[in-house]
């Protein structure tokens, strides 16, 4: 199944376990070596269970990716927040990642945002997360300088990436 194949859908109240899963699997997956193993052992557990315990505000944009009824992506904006449009979480399982199921989820996260009436987009992501940092380049995302950020206690680099058009995301799809 190609990305365009995969359903793309709100997240729902039932999806709450299951994307807290895919979640806790990707910080494990992309953070190995960029925080503390220690963390990422145990206390992370907790961390996911307290983000993922309701279902976002419903003015953030909250979709998830399936592929044959289970979950395989999601990504979370934070509509209202006040330096603009946040992309806190953007998570595509380990065995569905290059297939492009990141992009057409970003494409239409995007022109859910527009829809509303928003024009940009930013997020952060940690310095050493190289693999992050060339997709959201090639998607036209603008990096600053690094500078010190603390992630659920753990002290990181990281790099804020910025979009001041919406319009290159949603043409991913």
């Amino acid at each position: 199944m190609t990305a365009p194949d995969i359903p793309i859908r709100a997240m729902a109240q039932a999806d709450l376990p299951a994307v807290q899963a895919l979640h806790l699997d990707s910080w494990r997956h992309s953070y190995a070596g960029l925080m503390d193993d220690a963390f990422l052992d145990g206390p992370v557990v907790d961390e996911m269970a307290g983000r993922w315990r309701a279902l976002p505000s419903k003015d953030d944009v909250a979709l998830v990716a399936e592929q044959a009824g289970e979950i395989v992506a999601l990504a979370l904006v934070f509509a209202t927040h006040p330096e603009g449009p946040l992309l806190e979480s953007l998570h595509v399982r380990s065995d569905q990642q290059g297939k492009g199921v990141g992009r057409r989820l970003v494409s239409a996260t995007t022109a859910e945002l527009a829809a509303r009436g928003y024009d940009t987009l930013w997020l952060e992501v940690i310095a050493g997360n190289r693999a992050a940092r060339t997709i959201y380049a090639k998607w036209g995302g603008v990096e600053s300088w690094p500078f010190k950020d603390v992630i659920a206690g753990q002290e990181v680099s990281a790099v804020k990436v910025r979009w001041s058009s919406l319009t290159p995301l949603i043409a991913l799809g």
